[in-house]
């Protein structure tokens, strides 16, 4: 009888998160949150359900709440790249750098969707002076091809740091020319190639 009512159990809630998934196809992403979390709630060491719940979470980024679905995950799933960069993203938040670029590391390592991991890893190994390392990331980034905005300023950054402006700012020119660039990242972006352009001539006259 109790592996009936068990066998029922799981049934009733595969049912139910078909359900959420079904709200997230049509774009109803807050009912298919609630009804996510009420299932995590019921079914603590259901992993789908924690697993959907840390996602949602954090595209609202809300990353507190998020991380604590994700470390459920993580408790059953341990080194789960998607999980990892939530994590990650938590870490930064709480200013906790050294534990972010742990979780950061692992989600990369792991093959983590979230493109984000590499530019918090390029980000952070560049401001501790390990641009050779953040480069390496950065190449394999422009590897991959077909590189966004974002992608081509963190890129520049690192390069920047590694004290290669001309290099630096091709990444940037680049960007610019993308036409999905959101306006407050132009304006990072005109600001930039504006520092940039500075250095490259300062560098240039003191040479003459």
């Amino acid at each position: 009888m109790r592996r009936l009512l068990d066998a029922s159990r799981a049934v009733y809630w595969t049912l139910v998160l078909n359900r959420a998934e079904s709200m997230l196809e049509k774009d109803r992403d807050a009912d298919a949150l609630r009804v996510y979390l009420r299932v995590a709630a019921a079914v603590p060491n259901l992993v789908r359900a924690h697993y959907a719940c840390a996602c949602l979470l954090a595209r609202e980024e809300r990353f507190a709440e998020a991380a604590e679905h994700a470390m459920r995950v993580c408790a059953q799933l341990p080194n789960e790249p998607n999980m990892c960069a939530i994590l990650g993203h938590h870490a930064i938040r709480e200013g906790d750098g050294e534990r972010a670029f742990d979780h950061y590391t692992t989600a990369y390592l792991n093959g983590a969707d979230d493109p984000s991991v590499a530019h918090s890893l390029i980000t952070l190994l560049s401001m501790d002076g390990r641009t050779e390392e953040a480069l390496i990331i950065a190449q394999r980034l422009i590897e991959s091809g077909d590189l966004s905005a974002l992608d081509r300023t963190v890129i520049a950054t690192a390069y920047a740091r590694d004290d290669q402006p001309e290099t630096a700012l091709r990444h940037l020119q680049a960007a610019m020319q993308d036409e999905d660039a959101l306006p407050e990242l132009r304006e990072y972006i005109t600001g930039a190639i504006e520092t940039l352009v500075s250095r490259i001539n300062a560098e240039r006259s003191t040479l003459n």
